[in-house]
């Protein structure tokens, strides 16, 4: 009798995360088409609480530190690959759900807390991240695609915390 350790659920579906997040992005896009067009934002809500599901997922993907040359990479090798990329997907995570619930309807005041704390978290962490390539971090290049989804998502934050805060 042959017995195996069944892999965790996440871990299974980590294989299926990047096509799901195309299939998602594309929506997303039909959804803003559809918003821009003044059409129903539906699609787009439900890609974006779909991506956020996915970023939320990435954030338990083991992490891809590199091997060095037998060295170990310390406090800052272990920040620059293991927590700063969890807080970034995380981060993601909140700010899309904090979209999604602004594209639902202004009764929902949720929203603003959300896009706060994902944005100051994405900034934070873009923040870090230039402190890491200015100092020149070895491999932190591995790092650098959560922010082709992060850049984004903090500029929609950010332009939705002041379009709707009274100054």
């Amino acid at each position: 009798m042959n017995s195996t350790t069944p892999k965790p659920l996440v871990l299974s579906l980590m294989q299926y995360l990047p096509l799901a997040e195309k299939i998602f992005l594309a929506g997303a896009s039909v959804g803003l088409i559809f918003l821009f067009l003044n059409l129903d934002t539906l699609v787009l809500i439900a890609s974006l609480i779909a991506l956020a599901v996915i970023f939320f997922l990435s954030a338990y993907r083991p992490p891809e530190m590199p091997a060095s040359e037998n060295a170990s990479q310390g406090f800052q090798g272990l920040f620059a690959f293991v927590i700063l990329p969890k807080v970034l997907w995380i981060g993601c995570a909140v700010s899309a759900i904090g979209i999604a619930l602004y594209l639902m309807g202004p009764t929902n005041d949720g929203y603003q807390l959300m896009l706060l704390i994902g944005g100051m978290s994405l900034l934070s962490d873009t923040g870090i991240f230039v402190f890491f390539l200015l100092k020149g971090t070895k491999h932190i290049e591995l790092i650098s695609p959560i922010f082709f989804r992060a850049i984004p998502l903090l500029g929609a934050s950010i332009y939705i915390l002041l379009k709707v805060t009274p100054f």
